[in-house]
């Protein structure tokens, strides 16, 4: 299948203005033998059930988010583990809350009105925390944080993200041991102005109070978990690196409707990175794709990119991501600045089509599966595209795109099970009683 993209991107340009004839979908799959992926699943000695406080930014249970994404398979990693973790977070407008064991701060501060947001923000300079850090502290947090942190019956505490970090000192007080779980390079992000624009006297704030204060956050764990292979180098070397899977679980997936468009995009387009990826492919690759193409374009904040080019199908925040993914003939993933790991990337690979990528958006993705193709200019992108929409992908493709995200979920979980053992010292057991015969 490999050497029939490869022929058809090489026709591509001659092909583009031809209306594409696509044979008819078929919905089984075989059911080969799953092959080595390189994925190593640790032995793991007998575990303990834990009770776990994670303390996090937003609830994570919507999955909105690449980080709520990532938050929420750490939480599900560990509770199938067999541990009770109790979440502590804030509820985005709107949202619900269907976990039993969430323990809800109420409303993001930053969601109040001017006048709130000028309060945390003079708090960020008052304390010397980052803008970032300090939008997330409140009392109503601070109350919840404070009755787990306090609770004799938590044996181990999660700080999920350096955005959490306004709690260091509570938990330096309560002396519990703490994992901090670090997700994407915040510094290099905030210096080059990845998720916000601000000036640059604010962002070189930014991304020196956010730096030291993740280091801090280091030497107060007892053990560090991250999604990036390059962390252990800004973290410290006793820094573990989780290869964290996407937001859709594949074990069920074992069927895939009709293409219903050609190119599917989607992501939170609002943050300025994302934004600049989508940018560059509308005005860069777009206009090398067939006319005839068809690109929808899914996500908050893709209004903004509305009437810019014909073709574009704009649908705004979708409520079912799976769906629209596996709508699309080809997946784009248009990364081109920020840094971390690109959740998207896994989540298009999950959908078993053809997903065109970057080289920034397979970064901490290592020995993808054959339905990706990589390209970093706007020409091989573009050629990239027309060819998996020539030529889909046959049913023994997909299915080894299946097991890679299915072996990717597996080796997470037990990693995730091996990690915390480590993080918490084992109870030591009660000696036998001696047996006197008399």
């Amino acid at each position: 299948s490999n050497e029939q993209r490869r022929d058809a991107a090489a026709a591509a340009a001659a092909a583009a203005a031809e209306t594409v004839e696509r044979p008819a979908p078929t919905t089984e799959l075989p059911a080969p033998a799953p092959p080595d992926w390189g994925f190593e699943e640790p032995e793991t000695e007998p575990a303990r059930t834990l009770e776990i406080a994670f303390l996090t930014t937003v609830l994570p249970e919507g999955r909105t988010t690449g980080g709520e994404v990532v938050s929420q398979a750490f939480v599900d990693a560990l509770r199938g583990a067999g541990h009770r973790v109790r979440v502590v977070g804030y509820v985005r407008p709107g949202g619900t809350v269907g976990d039993p064991d969430a323990l809800s701060a109420g409303a993001p501060p930053t969601e109040g009105s001017l006048r709130d947001r000028g309060a945390w923000a003079g708090a960020a300079l008052r304390r010397q925390l980052p803008y970032s850090v300090a939008k997330y502290a409140s009392p109503a947090y601070a109350a919840r944080a404070h009755a787990l942190l306090t609770d004799p019956k938590v044996d181990l505490v999660i700080l999920d993200a350096v955005q959490t970090g306004w709690l260091e000192p509570e938990l330096r007080r309560a002396t519990k041991p703490v994992v901090f779980l670090a997700h994407a390079a915040t510094e290099t992000s905030r210096r080059n102005g990845g998720g916000w624009s601000a000036p640059r006297r604010v962002l070189d704030r930014e991304a020196r109070l956010v730096a030291e204060l993740e280091r801090s956050l280091a030497a107060l764990a007892v053990d560090v978990w991250t999604i990036e292979p390059d962390a252990p180098a800004r973290l410290g070397t006793h820094a573990r690196v989780l290869a964290v899977p996407g937001g859709i679980d594949v074990s069920t997936n074992g069927s895939r409707p009709a293409a219903a468009f050609d190119v599917g995009l989607i992501g939170s387009w609002a943050q300025v990175s994302n934004a600049d990826g989508l940018r560059w492919f509308v005005d860069r690759v777009l206009p090398l794709l067939p006319p005839q193409a068809s690109v929808h374009l899914a996500g908050r904040g893709a209004d903004a990119f509305a009437g810019t080019r014909p073709g574009i199908t704009v649908r705004g925040f979708v409520p079912d991501a799976a769906a629209f993914d596996a709508g699309a003939r080809v997946l784009a993933v248009p990364a081109v600045v920020g840094g971390g790991l690109q959740v998207r990337t896994l989540d298009a690979i999950a959908a078993g089509g053809w997903v065109v990528a970057t080289p920034l958006a397979l970064r901490g993705i290592e020995a993808p599966p054959s339905t990706v193709g990589v390209a970093q200019d706007p020409d091989g992108f573009a050629a990239q595209i027309t060819a998996g929409l020539m030529i889909p992908p046959d049913l023994e493709t997909r299915a080894g795109a299946l097991m890679w995200a299915q072996a990717r979920r597996d080796a997470f979980r037990a990693a995730v099970a091996e990690a915390v053992q480590r993080a918490v010292p084992q109870r030591p057991t009660d000696p036998e009683p001696d047996v006197v015969i008399a």
